[in-house]
């Protein structure tokens, strides 16, 4: 009787032996994890950035976080296009409706002494109407307020557009001693018998300049 009480106890022991062994093997931490490396950074030997895991009470910092806005496709804005290479674009300019005169042709440009030059202006007729008026040439010396002189008034119609007129060709002047120098401008005459100059449409007169010459 007292044998098998004994080995009932040594029995006891070694159970509880092996019972202490298993609960140690699994407590938490008891065994350390090796970091498994990555490949690529065994085989280049550059460190591969890792993205560092959160807890569950961490916030990602709003310095990480990247934003990006997609932009419209088919949807093209341009201000100030250049032009293609060779091609020249001309600004519209806003004319008020009237009769402009844009040249003036003096013919000879060196008039011989006692030879009436012919003058052929050139009308702008932006009204959409056919125009009457009565204009004519008035020569003026260089620098000189009063005209030296003036072909004759005739009665003419400007039609729509752009086209030429020649004043009467019946000024002329004399010199015996060296070239002298005049400028035309072109005048019309309104109903109350005020002489008003043409002007060109952007504003200056359209005077030029010739020669008279022994």
């Amino acid at each position: 009787m007292r044998r098998i009480v004994c080995l009932a106890q040594k029995w006891v022991a070694v159970l509880l032996v092996a019972l202490a062994f298993c609960a140690c093997s699994i407590i938490p931490g008891a065994k350390s994890q090796s970091t498994p490396t990555s490949p690529l950074a065994s085989q280049t030997g550059v460190p591969i950035a890792t993205t560092p895991l959160l807890s569950a009470n961490e916030t990602p910092s709003p310095s990480a976080a990247v934003t990006e806005t997609a932009l419209p496709t088919g949807i093209a804005t341009a201000t100030n296009p250049i032009p293609a290479a060779g091609q020249r674009t001309t600004p519209t300019l806003a004319i008020p409706p009237g009769i402009y005169v844009t040249a003036i042709k003096i013919e000879p440009a060196e008039a011989r002494s006692d030879q009436a030059p012919v003058f052929t202006a050139t009308f702008f007729n932006t009204t959409g109407q056919v125009q009457t008026y009565r204009w004519f040439v008035k020569i003026y010396t260089p620098d000189q307020p009063q005209s030296f002189g003036e072909t004759p008034k005739v009665d003419s119609e400007i039609r729509s557009g752009t086209g030429q007129l020649k004043a009467a060709p019946e000024w002329k002047t004399r010199t015996f001693f060296g070239c002298l120098w005049f400028v035309a401008r072109v005048f019309w005459v309104d109903p109350d018998n005020r002489v008003i100059e043409f002007l060109k449409p952007n504003g200056p007169s359209p005077a030029t300049g010739f020669a008279v010459c022994p």
